[in-house]
């Protein structure tokens, strides 16, 4: 309502929109009433796909609104220009999802949503107008107080919008919520999809009846390339039930990111099915948020079976039988590190040491385990003391007995832990030639190689060792670490899977298959899988992988009651308290939270940095931390003296992106992105990143990512 002028700024020097309120009007007062709610609904939004609010005012009688100027043409007028591609199609049809899902957030539903009150930008971008008739208030609250301050503006039963797109309960005038405008997308979507409306009629009358009555053809009986995904997003919004649609249009944002472009069913947000099932790959970014992947220590193994006939690695709390000697009770203390996945293994496994060591002082195997034993305390529970305990065992060890292939490979672990790179790989070749057959070494060493980013030499020693302990569910999970990092979703898949046919209650796997279950498009599976793991034993990393899934469907309220469970019971996890920290950040009501939880995550880290001052993967986190607490300055300059490292994987430089985004450094934020794509980065996993809202307003990135689609090789 109202007509748009364009007008220039003098104070600001910019050209604006100017939307001035009919002079004549039939309801005056009801008119610049909604006129005024249209403003401050938008207003109250902040997203790069709604139109900016820069002034709402009067002067000289006359109501107007100045907001921001969009050079471009509406959706519409592009419908009438011919088909758009399915590429094209998606992209528009997510940003509509992504806008209005925010305003669903925010309570407000638009009610007038079509391809009229829809502005593309000249640099192909969307943005979302009119709000002259939403409806304000507090998401799914019906009480009275609430309907009261709705501002619906129309009498009972009167039906506002536009017929053709209004939903069957708000074109009889029936209460709507978010679900209405879930309709009038679904519309949206067909129409840029069959190049015509879904309900159509001679008369108004005629378009009311089939919107209530009669379901619209296939959308492949006029568009024979529409992939299969995308017709079942189409043909859930359009349900005429509201029950039987999504709850909101952030619940559509997901299903395209998810599925749109391959013949795979919709997300669903419910729990998941007695029976999982199986899509194609799909990737959302867990990077600046982070899947926890708890690491499964390799320790020495113990190829004979322990006292009592239990196979080698079964890792039983209770041995079967009385030890008497030093070699039983470290067999024993073996076989519970075996299985580190266990809640209290390691404390038991120290104890039984620590009598092997009362009956044996100089037991060398019982130290090399002993060190074991506290490097996994320290993985569980980060603190320089456990570091030190496994260094110094580590080195009893190897004092006591040269030849002990179980002290070198305890050495390189502890050299692993702390970055010490030549020493590790020094240590596990050591071990590698004094125990050909014994797997760890070889994973060792792969491990070293991996953290120094030689990732063919990674491969082809990760290889070796799944081969060497093909049952061994450490190594299979230590290579699935591994490919898990390098976005090679499928193949951690598989070797997580081959861990889990190994120890079928191992939560340590559970959890991992839960995040990439999550990242291949397999939610249902993701659900079950983690509660699986919550079966086996609560844990603060599988409620951390559950809040970061939360969180990433953009149900970060949901997300922060994990992340605070996660928290709660693991406290000393800098990643625990960072991802507390994002859910604060994006939770309604919740961002005056964050900065409490930032600043214990970057405490942590800080203890973490002082033992490894040049480990780039915590350097980056720990900016991460910074920016977000709003320390640009720091920030920046945590990251001043390894930002232009050759050797910084594409997740480090997707973190950098991030840093130098909310920094407002942009330049350098679009070259850290192009150098992440560079080094394998999915261009797919962007889109999920609330932190880059803006950036993805920016004609730059679009063209960032295009350069990056034609240097891809072919498959």
């Amino acid at each position: 309502m109202g007509e748009v002028w364009l007008a220039h700024d003098q104070t600001l020097d910019r050209d604006v929109a100017l939307k001035v309120l009919p002079a004549r009007d039939s309801d005056a007062v009801a008119s610049k009433e909604r006129f005024f709610r249209e403003a401050k609904a938008a207003s109250a939004l902040n997203h790069p796909s709604i139109i900016t609010i820069y002034e709402i005012n009067s002067d000289q009688g006359i109501d107007f609104i100045a907001m921001e100027l969009v050079r471009g043409c509406t959706l519409g007028s592009l419908l009438q220009q011919g088909p758009l591609g399915i590429d094209q199609i998606v992209r528009y049809a997510t940003q509509i999802a992504e806008a209005v899902g925010r305003a669903h957030r925010a309570g407000i539903v638009h009610r007038d949503l079509k391809p009229g009150n829809i502005m593309v930008t000249n640099d192909d971008l969307v943005k979302v107008l009119d709000f002259g008739i939403a409806k304000v208030g507090q998401p799914d609250d019906t009480s009275a107080e609430a309907a009261a301050t709705r501002m619906a503006l129309t009498s009972a039963g009167a039906a506002i919008g536009t017929p053709g797109y209004m939903s069957p309960e708000q074109a009889i005038g029936d209460l709507v919520d978010a679900r209405s405008d879930v309709f009038a997308f679904g519309v949206i979507l067909y129409e840029m999809l069959a190049g015509r409306r879904p309900f159509l009629g001679k008369t108004q009358s005629d378009v009311l009846r089939e919107t209530h009555l009669v379901d619209p053809p296939d959308v492949k009986s006029f568009r024979a390339d529409a992939p299969a995904g995308l017709c079942q997003i189409v043909a859930r919004a359009l349900a005429k039930q509201p029950a039987d649609r999504y709850a909101n249009l952030t619940e559509v944002a997901i299903a395209l990111k998810g599925g749109a472009t391959g013949d795979v069913p919709t997300i669903e947000l419910s729990p998941a099915p007695a029976v999982p099932r199986r899509s194609r790959p799909w990737r959302v970014v867990a990077v600046a948020l982070g899947l926890v992947l708890v690491v499964g220590l390799a320790v020495a193994t113990w190829r004979d079976r322990p006292p009592g006939g239990a196979p080698a690695g079964d890792g039983e709390a209770t041995p079967q039988v009385e030890a008497t000697s030093a070699f039983d009770l470290t067999q024993q203390a073996a076989a519970l590190l075996s299985r580190g996945d266990r809640e209290g293994n390691a404390e038991r496994a120290i104890a039984l040491l620590d009598r092997a060591l009362a009956i044996d002082q100089a037991s060398a195997p019982a130290y090399a385990q002993l060190s074991a034993a506290y490097l996994r305390k320290h993985q569980l529970s980060p603190d320089p003391q456990w570091i030190k305990l496994a260094r110094d065992n580590a080195q009893r060890a190897t004092d006591l007995n040269a030849d002990l292939a179980a002290g070198h490979q305890a050495r390189g672990f502890v050299h692993l832990e702390a970055g010490e790179r030549p020493e590790a790989e020094a240590a596990f070749r050591r071990a590698a030639e004094l125990d050909p057959v014994n797997p760890f070494p070889a994973i060792g060493l792969a491990m070293n190689f991996a953290a120094q980013n030689q990732d063919a030499a990674a491969d082809e020693w990760f290889r070796k060792g799944v081969q060497t302990g093909s049952r061994e569910w450490r190594a299979h999970s230590e290579y699935a670490q591994f490919q898990f990092r390098r976005a090679r979703y499928d193949e951690a898949a598989g070797q997580w899977e081959a861990a889990l046919t190994i120890t079928p209650d191992n939560v340590l796997i559970l959890r991992n298959l839960g995040a990439v279950y999550f990242l291949l498009n397999r939610p249902d599976e993701a659900a079950s899988i983690l509660q699986r793991a919550l079966e086996v034993r609560p844990a603060a990393p599988t409620y951390t992988n559950i809040g970061t899934i939360r969180f990433f469907q953009g149900r970060y309220t949901d997300a922060v009651l994990a992340f605070e469970k996660a928290v709660e019971l693991g406290a000393t996890s800098h990643q625990f308290w960072g991802n507390l920290g994002d859910g604060y950040r994006w939770a309604p009501g919740r961002r005056q939270d964050a900065p409490a939880a930032y600043r214990r995550a970057i405490d942590l880290i800080q203890q973490q940095l002082a033992t490894k001052p040049g480990d780039a993967d915590l350097q980056t986190r720990h900016a991460l931390y910074l920016i977000k607490l709003g320390d640009r300055e720091s920030a920046v300059k945590a990251v001043a003296g390894i930002a232009d490292r050759p050797d910084l994987t594409a997740q480090m430089l997707y973190r950098l992106t991030v840093i130098y985004e909310l920094a407002d450094e942009r330049d350098r934020a679009l070259a850290a992105l192009q150098r992440a794509l560079k080094a394998g980065y999915a261009a797919k996993d962007l889109a999920n990143e609330p932190e880059l809202t803006a950036l993805r307003t920016d004609a730059r990135y679009y063209r960032v990512l295009d350069a990056a689609a034609m240097a891809k090789p072919e498959d």
